[in-house]
């Protein structure tokens, strides 16, 4: 159980919005960050789900865009705003 709870612990992703949309930004543990953007106006799709992790639920995100999906988690820096903030650009 530590395990899961030390690799829950170095999730370094971030959840960024601004007016044009989303940005997760993640950083490997050797350093190296990579982000994915997402515009507002190319999410087709929102679902929320759970992933049972055996020890503790992990609310989800998946955000659908034209051909792919984007995960996001609760462990992420920035889900408490995406959900406070997404409904006021996102129509439904």
């Amino acid at each position: 159980m530590e395990q899961v709870w030390k690799r829950k612990q170095k999730n370094t992703s971030r959840i960024s919005l601004t007016e044009s949309g989303i940005a997760v930004t993640s950083t490997s543990s050797k350093g190296e960050s990579r982000i994915e953007e997402i515009a507002w106006g190319n999410i087709v799709k929102v679902i929320a789900y759970k992933r049972d992790c055996y020890g503790f639920d992990l609310m989800c995100l998946a955000i659908g865009v034209e051909g792919n999906a984007l995960e996001i988690t609760e462990g992420m820096e920035g889900w408490d705003d995406l959900l406070d903030h997404a409904p006021d650009f996102l129509a439904g």
